[in-house]
């Protein structure tokens, strides 16, 4: 094996090419839920045209697409909240009972 490509080889798959920097879609969006995934696949498609992604042309897809994240991290996020408060007052209530 020749030495660039050994030295290729032990760098991060990412890191490899210069052109890969910053182009690809980011792996939490590859496994995101259903709520946004046409948002996704707008995006992609979008960006599917290097040209397209390069002048701002896909800008309102990727702004909608951050909206329908951020609306879905919110619900998620008071979900999450609302079975913490039910846990801690479990918990509470099994400490009181405990100590009496």
């Amino acid at each position: 094996m020749p030495r660039s490509a050994a030295r290729q080889e032990s760098r991060p798959r990412f890191f490899r090419s210069a052109l890969c920097f910053g182009l690809t879609m980011h792996a939490q969006l590859s496994d995101k839920k259903l709520v946004c995934k046409e948002f996704i696949e707008a995006l992609e498609r979008c960006h599917a045209s290097g040209w397209n992604r390069l002048t701002g042309m896909c800008n309102n897809d990727k702004d909608a697409l951050n909206t329908c994240l951020r609306a879905e991290r919110k619900d998620r996020t008071a979900k999450n909240n609302e079975k913490a408060k039910e846990r801690r007052s479990k918990a509470e209530l099994a400490l009181k009972e405990f100590n009496s």
